[in-house]
C-alpha cells in the first residue's frame, strides 16, 4: 500500500513539473543518469577485469563513488576541463 501512494505522490509531482516547467525534470533525469554513470563505471572498469575482484570489493566501490559524486554535487566543486561536480 505504501508503495501504491510513493507512486501516485512521484506521479502527480512529475506531472506538476512537467506542466509547470520541463526544465526541472531534465535535470533530475541528468543529475540520476550520471550519478549512476559515477558509481557503476569504476566497478564495470575495474572489476571485470580484475581476478581479485569481491562482492565487498564491489560494494564499496558504489558507495565511495556515489559519496564522493553527492559531496562534489552538493559542494558545488569545480573539476577542471569542465568536469561536473
Amino acid at each position: 500500500m505504501t508503495t501504491v501512494i510513493l507512486e501516485i505522490i512521484a506521479a502527480s509531482f512529475a506531472l506538476y513539473s512537467h506542466y509547470r516547467d520541463a526544465t526541472l525534470i531534465a535535470l533530475l533525469g541528468a543529475f540520476g543518469w550520471g550519478t549512476f554513470a559515477a558509481s557503476i563505471f569504476p566497478l564495470i572498469a575495474i572489476g571485470l577485469t580484475w581476478k581479485g575482484t569481491t562482492v565487498t570489493g564491489a560494494v564499496t566501490a558504489v558507495v565511495t563513488a556515489l559519496s564522493i559524486n553527492l559531496e562534489a554535487q552538493f559542494a558545488d566543486i569545480e573539476f577542471p576541463y569542465g568536469l561536473s561536480g
